[in-house]
């Protein structure tokens, strides 16, 4: 918000942009004499394209009082870059006048990246949030830029709201970058006054494809046990695959191959005393664990 007084000329509160296609407000106080009645007059003029925005005259008023102006500024081709207010105050010598720019109704733009460290030629896939100062969904395009670690603008791409509530974009690392906070701005009709941003890391690192966890446990029978296996990608999420185990139950015999589909278990009984091999498919019931029983 912004305040202006000056002798002479009505106390007025405006905000510091006047919104597109949103209800605008300001406050005006006359300076006359107290308990004079006076009226005030109130005029916005948009300065491209030229046209009449507002007009309103607060009759009677008691001079010293404060008055609350709401307002509605057009959007789309209506809207202006800057905008002229004028407010008269009857008996005052010279009307209070004020430039205020304008800008999109917008509170904010809640940015989301699948990671926090990337990697060259990785892709940063980017969610974002509009919202409007009501807490609505900002209707409009939103620009996105990709900015290197010295702030250069590397690539740039605008995505228009759609249905869903988040707007989805990526950007593909180049092999060759410096290593260090990368960040991605986005605003509004390429309106800098309003940006957001989001950092990310990026550097040189190596992660395995996936994890896997064998755990192998005795159970009451001597010849047999229970094998589980828990594989996951390195991010923690669930494998879908196959797997080989190789049960040696003593030194004298060969080694028995078990593959095992991801999602199911097998029960394998081996008797050190006999030399084949019996396998018995069951009900694989627990989520990220395949049993085989050995």
């Amino acid at each position: 918000m912004k305040l202006h007084r000056t002798e002479q000329k009505p106390l007025v509160v405006t905000q510091s942009t006047l919104r597109w296609n949103a209800i605008n407000e300001m406050l005006i106080s006359a300076s006359s004499s107290a308990n004079n009645l006076v009226d005030i007059g109130i005029e916005i003029h948009a300065f491209y394209p030229s046209l009449l925005v507002f007009r309103q005259t607060l009759q009677r008023k008691v001079a010293g009082s404060l008055n609350r102006v709401k307002f509605f500024v057009p959007g789309g081709s209506e809207q202006s870059d800057s905008y002229r207010l004028v407010v008269r105050v009857e008996n005052d010598s010279e009307p209070f006048e004020e430039i205020i720019p304008g800008a999109p109704d917008l509170r904010n733009i809640y940015l989301q990246t699948d990671k926090t460290v990337y990697k060259p030629t990785d892709t940063v896939k980017v969610r974002a949030l509009p919202l409007t100062t009501s807490g609505k969904l900002y209707v409009g395009s939103v620009d996105f830029a990709l900015l290197n670690p010295d702030g250069f603008e590397l690539i740039h791409k605008t995505r228009s709201n759609s249905k869903t509530r988040f707007l989805a974009v990526e950007f593909q690392l180049p092999d060759q970058l410096a290593f260090g906070e990368w960040k991605i701005v986005a605003r509004p009709d390429r309106h800098k006054p309003h940006t957001y941003s989001i950092t990310f890391q990026v550097q040189k690192y190596e992660l395995s494809q996936f994890r896997v966890h064998t755990l192998a446990t005795e159970t009451n029978d001597i010849d047999l046990y229970e094998i589980d296996v828990l594989a996951r990608h390195a991010n923690g999420r669930q494998i879908s695959g196959q797997i080989t185990i190789w049960c040696d139950c003593n030194a004298n015999s060969s080694k028995s191959v078990i593959p095992s589909d991801s999602g199911k278990s097998f029960l394998c009984i081996l008797k050190s005393s006999k030399k084949t091999l019996k396998s018995k498919a069951i009900n694989y019931k627990a989520i990220t664990l395949s049993h085989l029983k050995c």
